[in-house]
């Protein structure tokens, strides 16, 4: 998490090494359980940002904008399909204006290494440990 002067940051870095595993649909799991990586990545990253969210609240940390930046290690093609599904369920600006009164995120960032250093160098570089 990183206060700016104008906004809040919430910053998850997720790095896999075997990417062939977010390319299939589905697996199974030891159980035999039928299970969709990406599903449960989408999952855990709306968990994270919902919580920290509530626990900002409560300390009344949410008076700035908030961009949530997900860095993955995935493809330019997953990243943008996973980024439409993070989405769906973390809502940008304010989408209910007749009922909301402020907003739930300012923006949802989903990026690689390459592309932050591209184009999020503002908020500092970064490298591939």
């Amino acid at each position: 998490m990183v206060e700016l002067p104008e906004k809040y940051l919430f910053i998850e870095i997720k790095s896999y090494g075997d990417l062939s595993e977010f390319k299939r649909e589905d697996k199974c799991d030891k159980c035999g359980n039928v299970m969709n990586p990406k599903n449960w990545l989408k999952n855990n990253l709306v968990r994270k940002y919902r919580d920290t969210f509530l626990y900002r609240y409560c300390e009344k940390k949410t008076d700035k904008p908030i961009i949530y930046i997900c860095l993955l290690n995935f493809d330019s093609v997953l990243l943008s399909a996973f980024r439409k599904k993070l989405k769906r369920e973390i809502p940008e600006k304010n989408v209910r204006p007749e009922r909301w009164k402020r907003s739930f995120l300012e923006k949802l960032i989903v990026t690689d290494l390459a592309a932050w250093n591209r184009n999020l160098s503002d908020y500092g570089s970064c490298e591939q440990a």
